[in-house]
């Protein structure tokens, strides 16, 4: 009886060591996550070198008209005054996409509050839009142009941005500017000597030889904002 006794005892106090045992084998698993948003950044480009040629944003004027431009990162501002009839102002400026997710254009606004009514109507703009995207190759392919056909009016040009950008996206370190279709250039060349065909990428505003004298002492000052909005909306 001791000994069945005993034994039972053994065994009980082998159960407790077990259950011990048991108890000392615990294992924790940890997950670290990092979840990281991205940025929608899409602004006029300040400085930009192009084979130590191009600099931006810069407003090129002939002898006699004032011209400047100021360039914030949304908006641009252009003041043109002792404009002459044949007169021509060369305009260029870059717009990247800075972030790191595709930009999808919204919208232009044209601010033409402090621009006279005849220079509304009278000034015109011709040149084209060409968009661009990183390549490998170190090359810039030219994925879509948007031709301005024929030249417009200064107060068509909000609508004519707006019509054609619509849906235009940009994708991360893609941008556009502006610029003349090719076919013209020799014409223009002929017409403005100093206008170099290779370098410039240009949005043209003209006054053109029939406007009258109520054209004198005239300015054109506008503002052009350019918004865009996340690619999937």
């Amino acid at each position: 009886m001791k000994k069945s006794k005993f034994i039972a005892a053994v065994l009980i106090i082998a159960v407790m060591l077990m259950g011990a045992g048991y108890a000392a084998w615990n294992e924790t698993i940890t997950i670290n996550n990092t979840a990281e948003t991205g940025e929608l950044k899409v602004g006029f480009k300040k400085l930009v070198w192009q084979s130590g040629l191009q600099t931006y944003p810069k407003i090129i004027a002939p002898d006699h008209v004032n011209a400047n431009v100021v360039h914030g990162e949304k908006t641009t501002k252009v003041n043109i005054s002792n404009m002459y009839p044949g007169g021509i102002v060369r305009f260029e400026a870059m717009i990247e996409n800075f972030g790191t997710i595709p930009a999808k254009f919204a919208s232009v606004k044209v601010n033409l509050n402090e621009c006279s009514k005849e220079m509304k109507e009278n000034l015109r703009v011709f040149g084209e839009i060409c968009i661009w995207e990183n390549s490998s190759a170190g090359t810039r392919p030219q994925i879509i142009k948007l031709p301005l056909k024929e030249e417009i009016k200064l107060s068509q040009l909000e609508k004519f941005l707006n019509d054609n950008l619509k849906n235009i996206e940009l994708k991360p370190g893609a941008w556009f500017t502006f610029d003349i279709d090719d076919e013209y250039k020799k014409e223009i060349k002929a017409k403005f000597k100093d206008y170099d065909i290779d370098s410039e990428e240009c949005l043209f505003f003209h006054l053109p030889m029939s406007v009258g004298n109520d054209l004198e002492n005239k300015n054109a000052k506008f503002d052009i904002t350019f918004n865009f909005k996340q690619f999937n909306k």
